[in-house]
């Protein structure tokens, strides 16, 4: 290779795949490895921002301990297998276990990777129902339940989601959410920080309501500490209020929403008078954050991951996504906008999952219920060493890391040890897979093609993007869906349909490769060329004279019949709704003319939607459903509890680039023993005589352990902050080659799993009670 070919920089554009937000990249490759990786400036979405761990993609791909080949588990250590030898073995452990114990006794857990492509979450699917279990869960959607719950039972589907126009609003009211931060790391100004310099511009108002005093409650026009845990308390007075005030716009909601009178008495009994001395905010406070909601001409209410992440997660989506429907700004324009569900078609879970339910099945120990199929990850531990005969026995952990960011970490891993079959696959090695007994590589996610579908990325501007493969995979692995395809025709179910027998859609991928399932997902959708021939036909036809009253006569009768007819996301009537409502442009796309766009194809942005119509029983969004509103009588015996001594402090938890995506490497952050500090107020540490870096003891009902302490003028007295999932040491000497932050103790340290969301089942990872004692002379290390 001359001089000249080896300096030549090729550059690559596509998304992050680390998190929802999904930013937009330019990555850059020089003699095939990754020489930079910044943000994608012209990313209509993004627009240029990332965080820290976008930086983790190059180091994941070129980690020297990547996973090249099946690996099998012996007494000598991990010995390398040939693919026809690791599913011998695959046969050989399953059949006796599905045999002898039925097909419950083998669960699965999966995570992010499915959602990287259509064929994985096809192949996924598949595997799924090969399976046949109760047993699912996902470490995607953990943090994502309440929310999913609280829509399923509002909207009559977990994927109908509202999005904020931020881009006109005068009223922005924010809630355990540092909007400023997100995607900051970047020297590119954040869309979030470019919304926030358009509301002052324009004279809105941005209200903060959060324990800590982080970079956008400082800048807010009004910042409030609020007792951690008590959002759903706040949430109730402030609808209380505007109700006994008739401040509500009724005329405006009555046409799309049912259950007005039931939700008028609950709230009736959080008056501001008893909510105030718990959630620590003033009566006359919350008179005027509810007038503010009241008066402004158009307003969003936003909330962060925390508020759905403590025991009230459910109550609170539930009482956010209320409180926004009466301030009577949704659906127009500086308000919160239905997302196109038109574009929901373009995920495969559209067709695979049409119908949305909830608690059809229940687990076997605590019966908690599941979601969409899914259980939650706080029973996996108890489902595997329950002494009865519908115990797990083997286990798929399909890229998921649950030891790393589940809870009660000591209990799980002492689990999985029992297991007598434990299967993983991954790209790399993890705190939980070298548990495994068998480890199937696979494709890291720059080997393959990506597809990034308009539901998938925040924001009222949507966008497809697809990106092809950066670099190929060695020979030794293989891709995901192959992988879960072969495991589906080793399971072999009884009966499959035509169309999903394992070996017959594997030949299809391998023939024709996985994009394939990107075109048909384009083809049946309003974005593909089917459609475009129907709407140039219809476009003919219109200016056609002598067809043309007849035509159009017909086409208005139909869409009469439309609107009356009843309506899900998933079907035809809906789709058909969605776009004889709104006229978005047709695209003749498929996956190869969409590569022409790299930096994304944007579709229609979201409007105000003329067609308020859910697949409720009576068509329109349940303000009160039953599921959500027993559950307010523990808010009603909280106003009556005492506060507990024994336990005056709260732990919430610390956003900031910790190593929930990357173990932890140790560049990414500067100074990574001071972020591992607990932080806690000035007052309470003269309290507790502490100065900065000394040790403190923590302790909860389930876990004391000891931590250096820095304090801080930001955080509300009585509470104290933690990282959440970090400090995590791998006594694996697999994995030797990697300079990790070992050190700390992190907030998943605290994490129960009896400590949940009633609801879901979900784990309750901050809000939790503790108390505060300064360490001993004697006590100079940390206890786990």
């Amino acid at each position: 290779m001359s001089d000249q070919a080896a300096s030549i920089i090729q550059t690559h554009y596509r998304n992050c795949h680390l998190c929802a937000a999904s930013c937009g990249l330019k990555i850059q490759l020089q003699q095939g490895r990754i020489v930079s990786i910044t943000g994608n400036e012209q990313d209509p979405i993004s627009q240029g921002a990332h965080c820290v761990h976008a930086t983790l993609i190059g180091d994941q791909q070129q980690d020297p301990d990547r996973i090249d080949q099946p690996l099998l588990k012996t007494e000598q250590g991990w010995q390398p297998l040939s693919w026809s030898a690791a599913f011998h073995w695959i046969r050989a452990h399953i059949k006796p276990i599905q045999k002898k114990y039925g097909p419950h006794a083998i669960a699965s857990v999966t995570g992010h990777a499915l959602q990287q492509h259509p064929a994985h979450q096809l192949a996924g699917h598949i595997f799924q129902k090969a399976l046949n279990s109760r047993n699912q869960f996902n470490a995607q959607t953990e943090t994502q339940r309440a929310t999913r719950l609280a829509q399923l039972k509002m909207f009559g589907h977990p994927e109908i989601h509202w999005r904020p126009d931020l881009s006109h609003t005068q009223l922005v009211l924010c809630l355990g959410h540092n909007w400023l931060k997100r995607n900051s790391e970047s020297t590119a100004p954040s869309p979030a920080q470019k919304d926030f310099a358009q509301l002052k511009a324009r004279g809105g108002r941005l209200i903060v309501l959060d324990p800590h005093q982080h970079e956008t409650a400082a800048l807010a026009d009004q910042h409030f500490f609020i007792k951690p845990g008590t959002d759903a308390l706040f949430l109730l007075a402030i609808l209380h209020i505007m109700i006994r005030e008739s401040w509500v716009p009724w005329e405006k909601i009555e046409p799309y929403c049912s259950g007005l009178d039931t939700l008028n008495n609950i709230v009736s009994q959080f008056t501001p008078t008893k909510v105030a001395a718990i959630t620590q905010i003033a009566e006359a406070d919350l008179m005027d954050i509810a007038r503010a909601l009241a008066q402004a001409p158009s307003s969003v209410v936003l909330a962060g991951s925390s508020l759905y992440q403590q025991q009230q997660g459910c109550l609170n989506a539930w009482l956010i996504h209320t409180l926004n429907l009466l301030t009577g700004h949704s659906n127009q324009p500086g308000g919160m906008l239905l997302n196109d569900l038109s574009a929901h078609e373009l995920n495969i879970a559209h067709w695979l999952q049409p119908k949305a339910h909830f608690d059809a099945c229940r687990s076997q120990v605590r019966q908690l219920p599941e979601l969409m199929n899914d259980l939650p990850l706080s029973v996996l531990a108890e489902e595997i060493t329950a002494p009865n005969p519908d115990s797990i026995r083997a286990l798929f952990c399909i890229q998921s890391n649950p030891l790393l960011t589940g809870p009660a970490r000591t209990t799980l891993e002492a689990a999985l040890q029992q297991l007598d079959c434990f299967i993983a696959i991954d790209t790399h090695f993890n705190e939980t897979n070298r548990h495994a007994h068998l480890i199937l590589p696979t494709h890291t996610p720059l080997e393959h093609s990506q597809f990034s579908e308009p539901q998938q990325r925040p924001g009222l501007r949507q966008q497809l993007q697809s990106a092809p493969a950066l670099f190929t995979a060695p020979k030794t692995v293989q891709p995901l869906w192959q992988i879960l395809l072969k495991l589906s025709h080793e399971l072999k179910p009884r009966h499959w349909p035509l169309w999903a027998q394992p070996q017959r859609l594997l030949k299809f991928l391998q023939q024709k490769g996985p994009d394939q399932i990107v075109d048909l997902l384009l083809n049946t959708s309003f974005y593909g060329k089917p459609w475009h021939w129907l709407m140039q036909t219809h476009q003919t036809l219109e200016k056609l004279r002598w067809f043309g009253s007849t035509y159009q006569r017909s086409c208005q009768s139909a869409h009469k019949l439309l609107t009356h007819l009843p309506t899900k996301p998933t079907s035809l009537w809906s789709r058909l709704q969605q776009r004889m409502t709104h006229q978005p442009r047709s695209i003749a796309l498929d996956s190869q003319k969409l590569r022409q766009y790299p930096h994304g194809l944007s579709l229609t942005p979201l409007a105000p939607n003329a067609l308020l119509r859910f697949p409720t029983s009576d068509r329109k969004i349940q303000l009160a459903p039953s599921t959500l509103t027993r559950q307010v009588q523990t808010l009603i015996e909280q106003l009556q509890l005492p506060i507990m001594m024994d336990y005056p402090y709260t732990l919430i938890s610390r956003g900031h680039s910790d190593n929930q995506w990357g173990l932890a490497y140790r560049h990414l952050i500067e100074n990574p023993e001071i972020h591992a500090y607990a932080w806690m107020n000035r007052i309470d540490g003269r309290k507790h005589k502490v100065q900065s870096g000394q040790l403190i003891c923590i302790a909860t009902p389930h876990k004391s352990v000891l931590i250096k302490v820095m304090l801080v003028d930001t955080l509300m007295p009585g509470v104290v902050s933690l990282p959440q999932g970090w400090g995590y040491s791998i006594s694996s000497t697999t994995l030797e080659t990697r300079d990790l932050v070992s050190i700390g103790v992190s907030l998943n340290t605290f994490m129960d799993a009896s400590q949940i969301d009633p609801l879901t089942g979900s784990i309750a990872i901050t809000a939790l009670p503790a108390q505060i004692k300064k360490a001993s002379i004697r006590q100079q290390q940390i206890v786990f």
